[in-house]
């Protein structure tokens, strides 16, 4: 059973397409640069989400041993060679660079357990058994989020652990933008040589918003940055967890009150070791409200139980929030 999301947030197969193709050519022609180079990259022993020898270690992914997972954007599979020989995952890596696989094939295609996929990263994500981790190694920017997101919450079981890193600066020391709008960013050949591809590089509040609306319950987002001083380039690491289930409403055995809710009364039933807090605030002065107007379908679900369309009130009646250890609000049921 995959992480479960709100079908009206699925995003339209149209959405990013004609900058998506222009990175997989992009990247294709990367390959082929190498190809041609003969370019052979160290073993990994760690997954670099940036720069060599930074950020979180394997350990960042859970346990993997046995587990189901998937390196979405792969490259030449050194991260997921690393994993299925040192930790015992059974790994699907996965590129839409066929220049890209046949790096990895050339390496790693006789490795018991990893199994190397040409495929548009959405088209596996939606036809693949759940997965129990699912990491991408700086591939996630590539791709439209909003055509991204809604397949990586249908590629995960219940349970399973979400790991990406994405751009936050870049080496001019560009930062991230509030809009999900591509800007252009040049990928730079080894040995000469470069091309231009587009960016999806939102701030994180952002993502973890992107995350919440589709299920997922972000639990760390870690910065990675580059070890010389004078690199002004900077990553963020997002770990997001698909929940075991999503409670469900209690029945009601009568007409729900049309009163309004008590300010001193939360109506967040989330367990008390929750790493989210729930608080009340005065009727009109709901905080979700006010960072998430509009139509009641673009609510977020809540950080806590799972739930989505909070209290069932309007955005100017609701007075329940909840606030995650970022800072961001989200309605709570």
């Amino acid at each position: 059973m995959p992480c479960p999301h709100s079908p009206d947030d699925t995003a339209d197969d149209a959405l990013g397409d004609g900058l998506e193709s222009v990175n997989a050519d992009a990247w294709q022609a990367y390959a082929a640069h190498h190809l041609e180079r003969g370019t052979v990259l160290p073993e990994a022993e760690r997954i670099d989400w940036g720069f060599p020898d930074s950020g979180p270690d394997v350990a960042f992914l859970g346990e993997l041993t046995g587990r189901r997972v998937l390196d979405l954007g792969c490259g030449t599979a050194r991260h997921a060679a690393r994993l299925v020989r040192a930790h015992g995952a059974i790994v699907d890596a996965v590129d839409s660079a066929p220049g890209q696989i046949a790096r990895a094939r050339a390496r790693y295609g006789s490795l018991a357990g990893l199994r190397l996929v040409h495929a548009d990263a959405v088209a596996h994500l939606r036809a693949a058994r759940p997965y129990d981790v699912v990491y991408s190694v700086n591939a996630v920017p590539f791709i439209d989020p909003r055509r991204l997101l809604p397949a990586l919450a249908t590629a995960l079981a219940p349970g399973g652990t979400l790991c990406f890193s994405v751009l936050h600066t870049n080496s001019r020391g560009d930062g991230p933008t509030s809009d999900l709008v591509a800007r252009p960013e040049t990928l730079r050949f080894a040995g000469g040589g470069e091309t231009t591809v587009r960016m999806w590089a939102p701030v994180p509040e952002v993502w973890e918003e992107l995350l919440t609306e589709h299920g997922l319950r972000v639990e760390d987002v870690v910065p990675v940055t580059a070890p010389d001083p004078a690199n002004r380039a900077s990553y963020r690491v997002f770990r997001a967890r698909c929940p075991l289930r999503v409670r469900a409403r209690p029945a009601r055995t009568s007409r729900p009150s049309r009163t309004r809710p008590s300010a001193s009364a939360p109506s967040c039933t989330a367990p008390a070791d929750c790493s989210w807090a729930a608080t009340a605030g005065a009727p009109g002065s709901c905080r979700a409200a006010r960072s998430n107007p509009g139509s009641p379908s673009r609510r977020r679900s809540c950080g806590n139980c799972g739930r989505r369309r909070g209290c069932g009130r309007t955005p100017r009646t609701c007075a329940c929030w909840a606030r995650s250890s970022t800072g961001s609000t989200v309605w709570c049921g």
